[in-house]
């Protein structure tokens, strides 16, 4: 160890010391822990070291981050404030060490850093061992083997649902059959106390015999993660949950936070939802948050953007959500993309219901056989019995719009601009009337009920969604006598604003009810009720209905106004069997009336439809039996003034019970619609009235020049004027249709031609000089409509081969880009190979793919330019009436200029997610090895008939693609196995067998290895083996390494470097 050295994190030299106890306490001005040992220390001035600290790593990863951390020697973040680590959420100084992530700002505090460095190795990490879950195969660790992690990279750990990481220590199953553990996961302690439940918790697995999907109690998420659960009353707590602190530092608020089980609903004030599970401030008591807010990721990704969201606190604003379309105001929590500055809700990146990992197989309820978890509409999901069981889980699914994978940012910035003169007249006009009566809607709308609405209600423990419905009081086999149970929308309604001026909000609801007696007669009833306490009240089964019990019976302590639907009589002061009533803190009605003598039967068993209206402090009810429109008018109270009785925020939703007598009290929908009472501010009411007035002045000025300005926009000028100049300067660019010709043709595009639509434009079948035509109309909406147009024309046009489609001519006129291509009557592969009806035998799918293959080849060696396609995919490929294949669609095809270059460059990534060579994602390069790749994902796909998973991969991914798939069956040796079970009966096995291995050779991830269109055509006219394939697919790393030797020159790759990074780049398909 050298006694004198330079550290990065001090301007004068460190000398090697030895501190003593008896010398007084000495701070390390790295991690401010006391010292005592050696260290390292100024001369100069007071600055000190624990040799631990001067020699620590400038870089370090951390199993709980995907990216490599930076050693600072202070906190990155600009003034003297103070910084929260991500992992033990404390809040640290700003002067001490940190390891510090810039691409995402997450932060590592010295403790942690030391835990993540210093933890031994479990006796179990060494070898093999059984998992407490009884999972059925033994678990291996994997820790310093960086790319054998990789390959788990982007997977979901089987215990907190959360993603692996290439950083992360994990276990695997020595079979792989998917099952994955964080390292930290494997040591969760089996039993464990939390502050929100009495009992002690116990970890129970996903496996048999746990049903594998729950509710977390805390966040009210689902999960099919680990669960602790209490065996005496069924609390769950999912492991994310389980593991927030008792007490823990929050970015969104300057004071520690404290978990709390609160008796009374707190409202979060990221979601402004209510929960009695929250984190409450330990100072001010005001703050409070929920625990699905807590524990949301300070950084995220979603598949429409290419940069980190960050999790961002205060008011948002009138912002629209980019994934949703939905208005963000009020919100106090959204994720925002710091490159794009555009914004989305907290649930619309992260999911409602976020932590599902799909797969695996589980028991459901009685149904007989195992189930798995899929996503959307899979088949995959269909066991034996062929039955597809809907659990509905919300999560964030992508909406496509085209083809393009891409987050619609950029398009949306001209409609933003363009519209806002429009938005903002209409927020004038609704700031003026506010200001004159302040009130704003309060609405939901429940036609049914499903799992996933339970994240926007609260349900007593008796509680439960089942069939659609919600059951107030149990639905299940057994006895049922003596429950109560209560059921609330989750948002508290503000009932009213002033005492002194009767200012009360008015509302009306309808709900439908279905009350099943299950004794003679059937009990006690169900009620409508309004108060400011969610809690059940204790013993306020049988008469009580869960409305009050006797102690606050008749007493201002209840807090509730309820509408009873009263199905059994328990005294004269109750009223008869069958009647209605309105109850205020009590459950003896101020007025009640008999539904018998209205022909209204509520415990019928069959549907009864309820409507209850308050106004001007009257309050009324109408009902009909089995949804008949004519309802009745049921009851009118008396005067009620509801700011006497009920808080200015009360709670909405519906109590019931049963006695000795029996009933099932379920609630099948529910609509809510009403004004919700906005604050009393006299002081800023000259704010509503002259702000909305100098919007309509100035947005009616500046909506005159913006239609002068598109009124002189209008004239017959032309949009792209150079376009016609940069079509005709090409030598064989084809012939120029009239606007008119082409309409004529085509019957003025008539929907009854439309053949598709694709990314870029609709195409539609016509007939031209006799002769049946296909016209390309390229849509006015495309970003990249012109670009597109131009390399049609310039680069198609130019070609002549037959195996690609011909361009007849192209046309532009009246803003119109329209091209003109041969009619191929046989449509696209595509068709063929996934619509089981109808089947292509394999000596035309043979020719098809000898048909691109000879066509590739053209493209690459055989014409002036090299031209790279860019987007080979079985639609793009059209056949004839003799079911000859031919290559098309090159709107994204570029001609290199020189013959001895080897790329084109771009910052967008153009190309169809799941043909897309993994290079390149970090290149942004098209070469004629990433068109080989394509080439190899079609043959394998014409070959099995089917697209196998995901499209939406990207990099290293293939786990999901037919790539990985057929490469595990070659692995196994049953490569034939992938082969479409249609054709089996006509194929030459080894004739097959070789055309796969080519595809997987096609589909090589390092460039180098994957063959010329030469030689895949010699490999398909048997004039050459295929290429050696390995069994094992090989890891994707770049830069890649080329071989050591090569018999013949290929187009590929004549340097590896990575020129930009993912995000700098823009993914452009269709």
């Amino acid at each position: 160890m050298e006694k004198i050295i330079e550290h990065f994190s001090h301007t004068h030299p460190l000398v090697l010391k030895e501190i003593k106890d008896n010398e007084g306490q000495v701070l390390c001005s790295g991690c401010e822990v006391a010292i005592s040992g050696p260290c390292y220390s100024c001369t100069q001035c007071p600055y000190v070291l624990h040799k631990s600290c001067a020699t620590l790593a400038p870089q370090l990863t951390h199993p709980h981050h995907p990216h490599p951390l930076t050693l600072l020697s202070s906190s990155p973040y600009p003034g003297p404030n103070s910084y929260i680590c991500n992992i033990c959420r404390k809040r640290r100084s700003h002067n001490n060490f940190v390891y510090h992530c810039s691409l995402c700002q997450f932060d590592l505090c010295m403790p942690c850093a030391w835990a993540s460095l210093s933890t031994p190795l479990s006796h179990h990490q060494s070898q093999p061992f059984k998992h407490f879950t009884s999972h059925h195969h033994a678990l291996v660790f994997i820790d310093d083997q960086h790319q054998q992690r990789l390959q788990y990279s982007d997977q979901l750990c089987d215990a907190c649902i959360r993603p692996i990481t290439a950083a992360s220590p994990l276990f695997v199953c020595a079979e792989n059959c998917g099952f994955l553990l964080h390292s930290a996961c494997a040591e969760l302690p089996t039993t464990k106390h939390h502050p929100f439940h009495p009992h002690p918790l116990t970890l129970f697995p996903k496996a048999p015999p746990y049903d594998g999907i729950f509710r977390c109690d805390g966040c009210r998420c689902l999960g099919n993660g680990f669960v602790y659960r209490c065996e005496e009353c069924e609390f769950e707590l999912d492991v994310c949950c389980a593991l927030l602190q008792d007490k823990t530092e929050h970015q969104s608020h300057k004071h520690p936070l404290v978990l709390q089980n609160s008796s009374v609903a707190r409202i979060c004030k990221c979601c402004n939802l209510g929960s009695k599970h929250v984190l409450v401030c330990d100072v001010c008591d005001e703050f409070a948050i929920d625990s699905r807010c807590a524990t949301l990721p300070s950084t995220a990704w979603h598949i429409y953007d290419k940069h980190p969201l960050r999790l961002t606190y205060g008011s948002v604003g009138e912002q629209d959500c980019e994934i949703c379309k939905k208005k963000m105001s009020g919100k106090t929590w959204w994720y925002k993309c710091e490159e794009c500055e555009l914004s989305a809700h907290t649930y619309c990146v992260v999911g409602k219901s976020k932590r599902v990992k799909f797969g695996g197989s589980f028991k459901y309820e009685n149904h007989a056989h195992p189930l798995t978890l899929v996503e959307g509409n899979s088949e995959e999901g269909r066991n034996e019995c062929a039955s597809l069981v809907r659990l509905q889980l919300q999560l964030p699914v992508p909406t496509n719009q085209g083809h393009s994978t891409s987050w619609p940012f950029q398009q949306q910035k001209l409609a933003m601009l363009i519209s806002w003169v429009v938005k903002s007249q209409f927020l004038a006009v609704i700031f003026s009337i506010v200001a004159l009566i302040q009130v704003s809607c309060f609405s939901f709308d429940f036609r049914t009920f499903q799992p996933t609405d339970e994240d926007e209600l609260f349900l007593s423990k008796n509680s439960k969604i089942y069939l659609d419905a919600i059951q107030v009081t149990p639905d299940i086999r057994g006895e049922i006598f003596n429950y109560s149970g209560r059921v609330f929308y989750r948002r508290p309604y503000r009932l009213w604003r002033s005492k002194s001026k009767n200012q009360t909000a008015a509302f009306n609801t309808t709900f439908v009810l279905n009350i099943s007696p299950q004794t003679s007669p059937g009990g006690e009833g169900l009620a409508f009720i309004l108060t400011g306490n969610t809690n059940l009240p204790e013993n306020s089964a049988g008469k009580w209905l869960g409305i009050v019990n006797a102690t606050t019976n008749g007493t201002s302590q209840a807090g509730i106004l309820a509408v009873e639907f009263d199905t059994r009589s328990n005294s004269e002061e109750d009223g008869p069997h069958n009647h209605i009533g309105v109850n205020i803190n009590s459950i003896n009605s101020i007025k009640q009336v008999s539904l018998t003598n209205l022909g209204i039967n509520v415990s019928s068993g069959t549907n009864v439809t309820m409507r209850i209206q308050y106004a001007e402090d009257i309050l009324s009810v109408f009902g009909s039996m089995n949804g008949s429109a004519d309802m009745k008018t049921l009851l009118i109270s008396p005067t009620l003034n509801l700011s006497a009785y009920l808080p200015q925020e009360v709670f909405l939703g519906f109590s019931a019970s049963t006695s000795d007598h029996t009933e099932l009290n379920c609630v099948r929908a529910w609509e809510f619609k009403g004004t919700d009472i906005a604050d009393d501010n006299q002081e800023l009411l000259w704010v509503w009235i002259t702000v909305p007035a100098i919007l309509i002045i100035i947005g009616g000025v500046v909506f005159i020049l913006l239609w002068k300005r598109k009124r002189s926009m209008e004239k017959p000028e032309d949009v792209y004027p150079r376009i016609e100049d940069q079509i005709q300067s090409s030598s064989m660019a084809p012939k120029k249709f009239g606007l008119g010709e082409i309409r004529k043709a085509t019957g003025r595009f008539s929907a009854q031609n439309k053949l598709g639509e694709g990314g870029f434009g609709t195409v539609y079948k016509g007939v031209l000089g006799g002769k049946e035509i296909a016209v390309k109309r390229v849509s006015k909406d495309s970003r990249q409509g012109k670009q597109e147009f131009i390399a049609e024309v310039t680069i198609i046009g130019s070609l002549h081969h037959k195996n690609l489609v011909k361009l007849i001519g192209w046309c532009y006129e009246s803003r119109e880009l329209l091209l003109v291509y041969e009619f191929m009557p046989n449509g696209s592969l595509d068709k063929y190979l996934y619509d089981g009806s109808i089947l292509l035998s394999w000596g035309s799918r043979h020719s098809a793919i000898y048909g691109v293959a000879q066509a590739l080849d053209y493209l690459h060696n055989g014409c002036e330019k090299k031209v790279l396609h860019r987007d080979i995919k079985a639609s793009n490929i059209l056949l004839d009436s003799d079911f000859t294949a031919k290559l098309g669609d090159f709107g994204l095809a570029r001609a290199i200029q020189k013959r001895d270059e080897t790329h084109h460059s771009t910052k967008e990534i153009a190309g169809t997610p799941g043909y897309m060579a993994p290079e390149t994602f970090l290149t942004g390069r098209a070469t004629v090895e990433t068109d080989v790749y394509a080439f190899g994902v079609v043959v394998l796909e014409v070959v099995c008939g089917t697209r196998r998973g995901n499209l939406y991969t990207q990099m290293d991914d293939y786990r999901n693609s037919i790539v990985y798939w057929v490469w595990e069956l070659y692995g196994k040796g049953k490569i034939l196995a992938a082969v479409d079970n249609r054709i089996r009966k006509e194929i030459k096995e080894e004739e097959v067998e070789d055309v796969l291995v080519l595809g997987l050779a096609c589909c090589h991830p390092n460039p180098h290895h994957r063959p010329s269109m030469r030689t895949v055509m010699q490999v398909l006219t048997g004039e050459a083996a295929p290429p050696l394939v390995p069994k094992e697919r090989p890891a994707f790393v770049w830069p890649a390494m080329p071989p050591s030797f090569k018999e013949e020159v290929d187009n590929s790759i004549t340097e590896s470097q990575v020129t930009t990074f993912l995000e700098d780049l823009e993914v452009t398909g269709r």
